[in-house]
C-alpha cells in the first residue's frame, strides 16, 4: 500500500466530440443583447441559422477591439474605419465595405459564396442586405449595423 493516491490515465477527447463542439452555437439575440433561452436552457443554432448569426457577429465586431478575438483578424476594419466620415453615400466607401464583407464571409468554410451585397445608409443607420450560397442553399438575410 502507497501514501500516493493511484491515478488513472484518461483517453484524450477523439476528434469526433471536439467537432460536435463546434457545430452549434448559443442562439443570440441582438435586439436585446441576451442569449436565447428556452424553458430555462439555452438554445443552440446549427446549420444556416448558425451562419447567420456568425455573419450578424463578423458585421457589428471591429478588428482588434475585443481580446477574445485577439490575433484572429475576425471582425471588420474598413467598416470601422470610414464610421463617422460620411462615406457611406459614396460609392467608394460603399465598394471598399463590399469587399471586406465579401472577402470575410467567402473565408467560411461553410459558404460557398457571396452573390450579391447591397449597403444602404437611412436615418443614421446602416442596412446590409446579403445574398449568400451555403451548401447549394441560398441564404438571404438584412442586417442593420
Amino acid at each position: 500500500m502507497s501514501i500516493f493516491p493511484v491515478v488513472e490515465e484518461v483517453e484524450d477527447s477523439t476528434t469526433e466530440e471536439i467537432e460536435n463542439i463546434n457545430t452549434v452555437n448559443p442562439a443570440f439575440d441582438y435586439e436585446n443583447k441576451k442569449i436565447i433561452l428556452k424553458d430555462g436552457r439555452v438554445t443552440f443554432y446549427t446549420g444556416k441559422e448558425k451562419i447567420q448569426q456568425w455573419i450578424k457577429l463578423l458585421i457589428r465586431t471591429e478588428v482588434g477591439k475585443y481580446r477574445v478575438y485577439e490575433n484572429t483578424e475576425f471582425g471588420l476594419a474598413d467598416f470601422y474605419n470610414l464610421l463617422g466620415h460620411q462615406l457611406f453615400n459614396s460609392s467608394y466607401g460603399i465598394s471598399e465595405m463590399k469587399a471586406e464583407l465579401q472577402e470575410k464571409i467567402e473565408a467560411k468554410e461553410e459558404v460557398s459564396s457571396v452573390e450579391d451585397i447591397t449597403i444602404t445608409y437611412k436615418s443614421n443607420k446602416l442596412y446590409i442586405e446579403l445574398t449568400v450560397i451555403v451548401d447549394e442553399e441560398t441564404l438571404e438575410m438584412e442586417v442593420a449595423a
